[in-house]
């Protein structure tokens, strides 16, 4: 039990910091595509999709941060689309440079590695004994493949962009006759005054925390590549590439 929930809390940490690890997967896969085609333009291709994925996620946060009622956007539902649709296609990108390469290169551990994680709900399903359960999940195995990165990325960096959100869930719980009679007694503004002062230190904390993370992220694309080369702890893959140990690390992202 300890086990599970130290995991658990490992996984709710590691989800802040999604969005640079698949941005990171995503530029690694820009640049051995255009590596294929165009190797002088490999690192160029690189830098200009750091800039446009990179601002492409601060934007989206951004626009959804928390703002006072006028100014407020809950959901951009076309940027929401989007970035959905660019990160799946992106997903496609990777999918098929993993099959490439492991014919070309023979890099067959790497998308065995990611074919085996990515099948685990397959397998569950499998294994049972519900063959409608399987059914579900053959047909649902490509939208939940390509919207991988959707669900994993973009969904925790909105909900922590709409923090500071006033819900049923975190507003303010007391009574009105109460709340109206500690407000005389102790000579206190109105609650409406209250609790725009409080939304205000909310609003403010959120955008702090966002911004953080954000900046984070962005580091962690840029970074994440000698990180993993320095710290990679599975075996290395063999290849047929010129190029020695340039698949260190890349079990570690499947992972």
């Amino acid at each position: 039990n300890l086990a599970v929930l130290l995991l658990q809390i490992l996984s709710s940490v590691l989800s802040f910091f999604t969005p640079g690890l698949f941005g990171f997967l995503f530029a690694a896969t820009v640049r051995a595509a255009v590596t294929e085609l165009a190797s002088e333009w490999a690192t160029f291709s690189e830098i200009v999709f750091f800039c446009t994925y990179g601002i492409m996620h601060a934007v989206f946060v951004y626009v959804h941060l928390k703002r006072s009622k006028p100014h407020d956007c809950v959901l951009n539902v076309p940027f929401f689309l989007v970035v959905a649709t660019v990160n799946a296609l992106l997903m496609v990108m990777v999918i098929s440079m993993m099959i490439y390469e492991a014919y070309t290169y023979s890099t067959w551990p790497v998308l065995l590695t990611f074919g085996s994680m990515t099948l685990v709900p397959l397998i569950i399903a499998a294994i049972s004994g519900s063959l409608e359960a399987l059914s579900i999940m053959i047909r649902a195995l490509p939208v939940f493949v390509l919207l991988t990165p959707t669900f994993i990325a973009v969904m925790p960096a909105y909900n922590m962009s709409r923090l500071a959100d006033l819900s049923w869930g975190n507003r303010p719980t007391i009574s009105k006759v109460k709340a109206e009679s500690r407000r005389k007694s102790l000579d206190m503004p109105d609650d409406a005054a209250r609790l725009e002062i409080w939304l205000a230190e909310q609003m403010a904390g959120c955008k702090r925390l966002n911004f953080s993370l954000v900046v984070a992220n962005l580091i962690i694309m840029v970074v994440l590549e000698h990180i993993l080369k320095s710290t990679a702890f599975l075996p290395e893959i063999k290849s047929t590439r010129v190029t020695p140990g340039i698949y260190d690390g890349a079990l570690e992202v499947c992972v």
